[in-house]
């Protein structure tokens, strides 16, 4: 499935592909309290969550990295975005009995890297204390940027990683016929051998073999 929408997703992912499997993934886990999505920057986390709050009507996508050119705190960010009062923001213990008045609803939290350390430790309390019915997934390039390390192993939490996030040669070959790219099995694996899947240089070599209309191993040059 093509996606061409560049209103709530990476500007560098103005056409790309929907990847079920994590999309399944994430349906999978949905009755997890937090489901992490961790890898290094390049893994296409950005675009997995956009993509699931898109298909998801009930899923909030906050991308955090403007907080770095703002003197707001995370809970004043998180309650602006969900549309609750603005006082509700004030402090975590407030954001927190705001969030037990939403709906039941999943709340996507992007590019937690940017935090600043009490606004980190605010997301550690808000993922501890958040209600029930609000579930909460993020992403991040670090374990520990999250939460306590202690609740990524408690059964409350399920983690998708960089092997996972990786492309497969099925996504290989739907990326390329996507961009009209030809795609012999021998032109895919020699791609996985040598990017190991990571889908920013994945992408990146489709796309340069679509724009010079080249082969496929050409794009990597």
């Amino acid at each position: 499935m093509a996606v061409a929408d560049p209103a709530r997703m990476p500007a560098s992912a103005s056409l790309t592909i929907v990847r079920e499997r994590l999309m399944a993934w994430l349906e999978r886990y949905a009755t997890m309290r937090l489901r992490a999505v961790v890898a290094p920057p390049g893994f296409g986390k950005s675009v997995l969550l956009a993509d699931y709050a898109r298909a998801n009507q009930d899923c909030r996508l906050v991308v955090l990295g403007r907080l770095r050119k703002t003197t707001d705190r995370l809970p004043m960010i998180l309650c602006e975005r969900l549309g609750l009062p603005q006082e509700c923001g004030l402090s975590v213990e407030s954001a927190i009995r705001a969030l037990e008045t939403l709906p039941p609803c999943e709340i996507a939290l992007d590019e937690v890297d940017a935090l600043r350390p009490e606004d980190a430790d605010a997301l550690a309390a808000i993922v501890a204390a958040a209600p029930a019915h609000v579930r909460l997934i993020v992403a991040a390039r670090s374990r520990s940027t999250i939460a306590d390390p202690r609740r990524l192993l408690d059964g409350t939490t399920a983690t998708l990683v960089a092997s996972q996030l990786a492309f497969n040669a099925a996504e290989i070959e739907e990326f390329c016929a996507l961009l009209g790219v030809g795609a012999q099995p021998e032109h895919v694996a020699h791609v996985l051998e040598e990017t190991e899947g990571w889908p920013l240089v994945v992408a990146g070599a489709i796309r340069a073999a679509a724009e010079s209309a080249r082969s496929l191993p050409a794009g990597l040059r």
